[in-house]
């Protein structure tokens, strides 16, 4: 199965990429796009690709979501809260957004939330507008 997205999908909402970056970028959303088409349940009894083909979702919402995923991991600096850097004996540390800091790939709520047509509200609940 094609992937959901291409390097330059990346690029267009983070920045350009170098030759290496682009290898990885390539392996990063054809992993995203497994991940995505494994994780995200059945809706109305069809899989993602299922309702993408019968026009029940749009393409360009799962490649934002495959996107976003791939650039919280090849971004991991971007993702800094806080950094301090001592100039003698050469200390440096930087604290990382506790949802990107393991490097692990992932489907965030709200994402998944467009992916499967729900809305997620603050984590308390979620109220369902399309069968599951």
């Amino acid at each position: 199965m094609d992937p959901f997205a291409i390097p330059e999908d990346l690029e267009a909402i983070w920045r350009p990429l170098t030759a290496a970056e682009t290898v990885v970028a390539v392996g990063r959303i054809a992993q995203a796009s497994r991940k995505v088409r494994g994780d995200v349940p059945l809706v109305d009894g069809l899989t993602i690709d299922q309702r993408i083909d019968q026009g029940f979702l749009e393409i360009d919402l799962v490649k934002d979501v495959v996107v976003e995923m791939v650039r919280r991991v090849m971004a991991m600096g971007d993702y800094v809260h806080q950094q301090s850097v001592t100039v003698d004996d050469a200390t440096k540390s930087a604290t990382y957004d506790a949802g990107v800091s393991s490097g692990v790939m992932f489907i965030a709520d709200t994402e998944m939330g467009t992916l499967t047509g729900r809305i997620v509200l603050s984590g308390a609940f979620e109220i369902a507008l399309g069968g599951l």
